[in-house]
C-alpha cells in the first residue's frame, strides 16, 4: 500500500483492569445535540485503554497514529499522550506474563476554543519500535494519557475517540445493528466518521434498510446530513445547522425480510459541508417521516450505512 493508506485493522477496545480510562459520551450543540463515544483521561495519574488490532497491507515503512480528541474544560497548556504496541506473533508470545510497554508520545497543545476537537500525531519506525509487529499479525494496542509528564499541565479530562485513521474510513460500512426510524416523527442517527482517499468527486451514502410491514408501492423517505469536525477549528459545544445534504425515496421490501439499498448522491463542497480527506465528521442519518414522499405508516430499520466515493 501506498504511504498515508490505513494498515491496521481494530477489533474492539479493552478497559485494563486498573488505570483505565473510563466511557462517556460526549454532547454537541447542535438541535437534537449530537452524542459521541469517548473515553476520559484524567489529570491526576496515568490512564490506559487497549485495542485489540490487526496489521494487514503493511508496508514495512513505519506507522503514525492520529488521535483525536478535545479537552473537557482546559483551553490552555500542553497534553501528554502515549502510544505502544504489543505484538502477539503465533505460538510466540506469552499472554499470561507481563510486557515492558515501550510508549512513544507526543506532547499535544490543548486547542484554544473548549468545543474544539484537536487531531495530533504519534509515529513507529520499523522494528523494534513497534514490538516488530509484522503484517498479518495481530497485536495489543494501548493509547495513554501521562498527567506526570512535565509537558502536561492540563487540568480536567481530556476525551478522545477511537483512533480512527488506522481503519479504513471511505468504502466501509460505519453502522451496524438494527435501528428502527418510526413514520410520525422524524427521527435520527449520529456517526462519527473518517474521510481517507477521497479526492473530491462526491459520495454516494448507501442506507441499508428493512421494514417489517411491506405494501408493496409504499415509499420511506431516507436523508443524510454531515458536520465537519476540521483539526482545531469546529466548536463542537456551538449549534450547527444541518441544511446541507440530500435525500431520497425508495418503495419498501415486497416480501418479508428483504433488505433494501436506498442510494443518496451528495455532490462535493457545501452539500457534505466541505468535509475533505483526512478528516472527521458527524455523520447524521433520518427517515424523513414528514416528507410528501414517505407514505410507509409503520417503522423502517435501519440495518447499516456505507459511504463510498462516486
Amino acid at each position: 500500500m501506498a504511504s498515508g493508506d490505513p494498515v491496521v485493522q481494530f477489533f474492539g477496545e479493552i478497559p485494563p483492569g486498573s488505570g483505565n480510562a473510563n466511557p462517556d459520551l460526549y454532547e454537541g450543540g447542535s438541535t437534537p445535540p449530537e452524542i459521541i463515544p469517548v473515553w476520559d483521561f484524567n489529570d491526576s495519574t496515568a490512564s490506559y485503554l487497549y485495542y485489540k488490532a490487526r496489521l494487514h497491507g503493511y508496508g514495512n515503512s513505519g506507522l503514525t497514529c492520529r488521535i483525536f480528541w478535545k479537552a473537557s474544560t482546559a483551553t490552555s497548556s500542553q497534553c501528554r499522550w502515549l502510544l505502544a504496541i504489543r505484538r502477539i506473533a503465533d505460538d510466540a508470545e506469552d499472554m499470561d506474563s507481563s510486557h515492558s510497554w515501550d510508549d512513544n508520545g507526543v506532547s499535544a497543545d490543548v486547542p484554544t476554543t473548549l468545543g474544539w476537537v484537536s487531531y495530533d500525531s504519534i509515529t513507529f519506525t520499523n522494528g523494534a519500535d513497534m514490538d516488530s509487529w509484522v503484517d498479518g499479525e495481530f497485536a495489543i494496542i494501548r493509547i495513554g494519557r501521562d498527567p506526570t509528564h512535565g509537558d502536561d499541565g492540563m487540568s480536567g479530562d481530556a476525551a478522545a475517540t477511537s483512533p480512527a485513521v488506522w481503519t479504513r474510513g471511505l468504502h466501509q460500512q460505519i453502522a451496524t445493528g438494527e435501528w428502527g426510524f418510526h413514520h410520525n416523527t422524524v427521527q435520527y442517527l449520529d456517526f462519527l466518521a473518517y474521510l481517507h482517499g477521497y479526492d473530491g468527486g462526491g459520495l454516494y451514502v448507501r442506507i441499508i434498510f428493512t421494514c417489517p410491514h411491506f405494501p408493496a408501492t409504499d415509499e420511506v423517505t431516507w436523508a443524510c446530513r454531515m458536520r465537519r469536525i476540521a483539526d482545531d477549528a469546529e466548536d463542537m459545544d456551538t449549534s450547527h445547522t444541518y441544511t446541507s445534504g440530500g435525500g431520497t425515496a425508495v418503495t419498501v421490501p415486497d416480501v418479508q425480510g428483504e433488505v433494501k439499498h436506498a442510494t443518496i448522491t451528495l455532490s462535493d463542497g457545501s452539500t457534505i459541508d466541505n468535509w475533505s480527506d483526512q478528516e472527521l465528521a458527524v455523520v447524521r442519518v433520518y427517515r424523513n417521516a414528514t416528507d410528501l414522499g414517505d407514505d410507509h405508516d409503520d417503522p423502517a430499520h435501519l440495518l447499516g450505512v456505507l459511504i463510498e466515493e462516486q
